[in-house]
């Protein structure tokens, strides 16, 4: 790659960013903030006709037995989660039936091969023969441009590249090759809406832990005799915070799936060309 092809690649990445923040002018992010609130109302009412059971689940069996060994699920069941998650809420000519679900079932191979991915770039990156410096340096950019924090799980309900990896290869056949495309295509919108994509995740961040530190002070303060049970039945608590967290990450997701059908049909030939 020449010196003219970085300088025109900065370029595009300018005027995407530019772009990408058009979003948050006033009409603009009306109309953006009202097709957002609706598919989250929409998804959430299809969501929970055919997976309110998910949560009773998750809080019962945390962990399954396979041959004697006790294996930790809570990451599968939150990709699984964020899996149904995505497909309430994307757009899609067939009716959300059951049949339309359980036709996307290979798809979810992809999820969990994405979030291994991910995992083993993180576990390739920490063997590094790097010194203290430039390994902070290399695990800051990597965290800041994939927006990976902590756990595997904090990256699956927080990160905007594993969103529109989602959303891109719930829009493909689901074969190898278009997995690997989805790949390439979520870190470009990352890219090239980053932006926008910071601006978002750092207000739903901000507005899930007020959320949650609201709802905690209430359970405290006001509901004792509700607390007083739950101490009782730790099962209650948990179905109830994480029925919570899929509100929160419903809501979230809706707002990505709109900017990823807006910068997606704007730009289409800058991802699929």
């Amino acid at each position: 790659m020449n010196i003219m092809a970085i300088r025109n690649w900065f370029l595009l990445l300018g005027q995407q960013w530019m772009r990408s923040l058009q979003v948050f002018f006033p009409a603009n992010l009306k109309l953006f903030a009202l097709v957002s609130v609706n598919a989250f109302l929409k998804a959430s009412k299809i969501f929970f006709l055919y997976f309110w059971w998910l949560p009773l689940v998750y809080c019962l069996l945390p962990y399954v037995v396979i041959f004697g060994l006790g294996v930790n699920l809570t990451w599968f069941w939150h990709v699984l989660q964020l899996f149904f998650i995505l497909l309430s809420i994307r757009s899609s000519i067939q009716l959300k039936t059951p049949n339309y679900f359980f036709s996307y079932l290979p798809h979810f191979i992809g999820f969990i091969g994405f979030v291994a991915g991910i995992t083993f770039v993180q576990w390739i990156i920490s063997f590094l023969p790097l010194n203290l410096l430039n390994s902070i340096i290399l695990n800051i950019l990597v965290k800041m441009v994939l927006f990976i924090f902590r756990t595997p799980e904090m990256f699956i309900l927080a990160s905007p590249l594993f969103l529109f990896f989602g959303f891109f290869y719930l829009d493909s056949d689901g074969t190898v090759s278009s997995f690997f495309n989805s790949c390439i295509r979520s870190l470009k919108m990352v890219l090239y809406a980053y932006p926008v994509c910071l601006i978002f995740l750092s207000v739903f961040l901000g507005l899930g832990s007020a959320f949650k530190f609201v709802f905690d002070a209430l359970i405290i303060q006001y509901l004792p005799f509700i607390l007083k049970y739950i101490t009782t039945d730790i099962t209650v608590f948990c179905v109830i915070d994480n029925m919570m967290m899929i509100v929160y990450h419903l809501f979230a997701a809706s707002w990505f799936s709109t900017l990823y059908i807006k910068r997606a049909h704007e730009d289409y030939s800058l991802y699929f060309e």
